[in-house]
């Protein structure tokens, strides 16, 4: 997927948390101007257009950077296991800063996707990079750690790497991240209007949710909204404007 449809994938998670809560019948476009980054639009038009601005984690690349490789890897991995008959499964790869700029060979790619394969479908299970490399020199080398988590509705197969690193007990990402976004507009009062969007792997995990909400209440925050959408975690409102 591209930079844009990853942007319009989280939104259209947001539109569908702001439709079932309101009874509202938004979706989600892309934005003609610079900023913001998408538009939600009302399709019978009874409803004003909602802005929405979109920023990731300071350490997840997935929607941040349109990086060639991590591209390459999220969909040959993605081939591979539906090729190799798994279904229904998020898989979550925390990968080291070699593979943002060098990638993961073809044959190391085809080999992890055989693991998947071979590993009994449990609901969530991961192995560490050292527990690689018995598998492949190259995995072990490259990657932090595999996650894969199994969803009963889920019949697609998705596949998320971002690099990785040391992950806090609070809420500093999260807070990095709409500080981010302040500081490219200017303050608060130029994005009053606006709902956040912050996309997050799994790098942003319950206790981090919790510290943030605990030590910000929302009428400090700045944006109209502010939602955090994850595949492990969903749609999770951080402030809302009702």
């Amino acid at each position: 997927m591209t930079k844009d449809e990853k942007e319009i994938a989280a939104c259209k998670k947001v539109a569908e948390a702001i439709n079932k809560a309101e009874g509202t019948d938004f979706t989600p476009l892309k934005a003609q101007s610079r900023a913001p980054d998408v538009v939600l639009r009302s399709t019978s038009g009874r409803y004003a257009d909602r802005l929405l601005e979109v920023v990731t984690i300071p350490r997840d690349v997935t929607m941040r950077e349109d990086n060639s490789n991590i591209l390459r890897l999220e969909d040959e991995l993605r081939m591979s296991l539906l090729e190799a008959g798994v279904k229904g499964c998020d898989v979550d790869l925390n990968i080291r800063d070699e593979v943002y700029k060098q990638g993961i060979g073809r044959r190391a790619i085809r080999e992890l996707a055989e693991l998947i394969a071979a590993e009994p479908k449990r609901e969530s299970w991961r192995v560490t990079g050292v527990e690689l490399r018995p598998h492949s020199k190259e995995l072990s080398r490259k990657l932090y750690s595999v996650r894969v988590h199994y969803h009963p509705k889920l019949r697609d197969v998705s596949v998320c790497a971002g690099l990785g690193g040391w992950i806090p007990a609070d809420g500093v990402w999260i807070e990095e991240a709409i500080s981010m976004k302040l500081k490219k507009y200017g303050g608060p009062k130029a994005v009053q209007d606006w709902i956040l969007v912050i996309g997050a792997s799994l790098f942003v995990d319950a206790e981090q949710i919790e510290s943030f909400r605990s030590t910000h209440r929302q009428d400090t925050l700045p944006f109209r909204e502010i939602w955090l959408v994850s595949p492990f975690h969903g749609v999770v409102p951080l402030k809302r404007s009702l």
